[in-house]
């Protein structure tokens, strides 16, 4: 009896060790072909593949409903057999969604499947990968390549580079792609090497953070000259173990510079405060990957962002403003068992234009002006990170005898902003919103 129990021990190790084995053989370090290891039930559909004659060139997407219209001889063609509970990646070209099929019915010649959304532990056994923004120009391959040259050319290590990035502009969209036959689309014709980044410059001069009122209750907030400069790169970094979320990490590295120079003007005793887009989407970049046959994409919306609190007690025009710069490492991370956590490390330095004034009453006025850094995961949820330089204007008025005299001063602060909503990763992925966290407390930069 104990020799029959022994054996069994034994097998039972020697299980768990090729189980181990199986293990550590899927994970980047110990193979460098070999990126993720996916659940049975998950088809990669090319969009590109499918000859339909319908607009979107091979299928129907509604957004809305979740369903999905192909006709029966294009899905045929292309040996794709569909059926409930299978996952769906789906390569639309110029994005990439993740869908679940809950039911398909036969209408004529289409097909119409009815999906879900599905997430990352829907897709992944094993994977243990980083997608970077770091797009290699010099790389070239045929849009026939198999999955996995594609992924053995794009992988360095656990790095995933883009193959493909959309450029959505005011002038149109452009891709930027490793296939030769998209490289007429190269978007670097178009932006130069700008385009291999997180790249922009965008004025701020004229635009009205806030107007309201006439004749002797006027008051208006309005920055007069500036600009907004940032150029970043970014790394995805997902970890996944028998289908549960362990790790997750979205990281950027910024280099920015906020330019601003604020007017106030106020007839009468006024007090408010608010928030205001300057401009939506002065930057939007969709990132196409390939690995363990799927594709996933990242998109990145960029925003120039106002936010202001001023308080007067009569008549008050006030002239002021600020700039600095950062280099930061800004993120945020998540690890199974433990939550949420920041990550902000900053280097910065600060200036100011002095203050200009005229007023017969008290005037306090703080502004901060600041880029907003989305993400989305196959376009849906979101990370959100703010960097956000502010400068809080103080006067006071005194009346002695008729004469007045006046106190100023100028202060400068550094606050950043995080937030989180990405259930796309995994079910038990909880949302994250860290506040306004300071980087650096207000500092005195002039007084009088």
């Amino acid at each position: 009896m104990k020799k029959r129990l022994l054996a069994l021990t034994v097998i039972a190790l020697l299980l768990a060790c090729n189980k181990e084995k199986e293990f550590n053989e899927l994970t980047f370090e110990n193979a460098q072909t070999v990126a993720a290891d996916l659940n049975k039930n998950v088809l990669l559909v090319h969009n590109s593949k499918l000859n339909n004659s319908n607009d979107s060139g091979g299928m129907e997407y509604n957004e809305e409903t979740g369903i999905i219209v192909i006709t029966k001889e294009s899905a045929k063609e292309a040996g794709y057999e569909f059926a409930p509970s299978q996952i769906l990646t789906i390569d639309l070209d110029t994005t990439a969604i993740l869908r679940s099929i809950l039911s398909i019915d036969t209408v004529g010649t289409d097909l119409y499947l009815e999906t879900t959304q599905a997430n990352m532990e829907d897709v992944f056994r094993e994977a243990d990968f980083e997608l970077v923004s770091d797009f290699d120009d010099n790389i070239s391959l045929e849009k026939s390549a198999s999955t996995k040259d594609i992924q053995r050319t794009l992988q360095s290590g656990k790095q995933i580079k883009p193959a493909r990035i959309i450029y959505n502009t005011e002038q149109g969209t452009f891709v930027q792609s490793v296939f030769q036959e998209e490289k007429l689309k190269n978007a670097s014709s178009v932006f130069g090497e700008s385009s291999k980044s997180i790249k922009f410059e965008y004025p701020l001069g004229g635009k009205v953070l806030y107007e309201t009122g006439s004749n002797n209750t006027y008051a208006s907030l309005s920055i007069v000259d500036g600009k907004v400069n940032l150029a970043t790169e970014f790394v995805l970094a997902t970890s996944i173990r028998w289908a549960r979320l362990k790790k997750f990490r979205f990281e950027v590295k910024p280099s920015a510079s906020v330019n601003a120079k604020v007017l106030l003007h106020t007839e009468a005793k006024y007090s408010k405060s608010g928030t205001k887009t300057i401009k939506n989407k002065v930057y939007s970049r969709t990132f196409i990957y390939y690995l363990g046959g799927v594709v996933l994409s990242v998109k990145i919306d960029c925003d120039i962002c106002a936010g202001y609190q001023f308080d007067t007690h009569g008549f008050a025009d006030v002239t002021s403003g600020f700039y600095g710069g950062m280099s930061a490492d800004l993120g945020a991370r998540w690890v199974s068992g433990k939550g949420w956590e920041a990550i902000r490390s900053f280097s910065h330095y600060e200036g100011f234009y002095p203050m200009a004034y005229n007023a017969s009453a008290d005037a306090n006025l703080r502004v901060e002006v600041y880029p907003k850094a989305t993400a989305y995961i196959y376009g849906i949820n979101g990370i959100s990170l703010d960097v956000v330089p502010y400068i809080k204007n103080s006067l006071t008025v005194n009346s002695d005898n008729g004469q007045q005299s006046y106190k100023a001063s100028i202060h400068y602060g550094l606050d950043t902003r995080i937030s989180a909503r990405i259930k796309v990763l995994g079910k038990n992925l909880a949302s994250y919103s860290s506040g306004n966290i300071q980087i650096l407390s207000p500092k005195k930069l002039w007084s009088n």
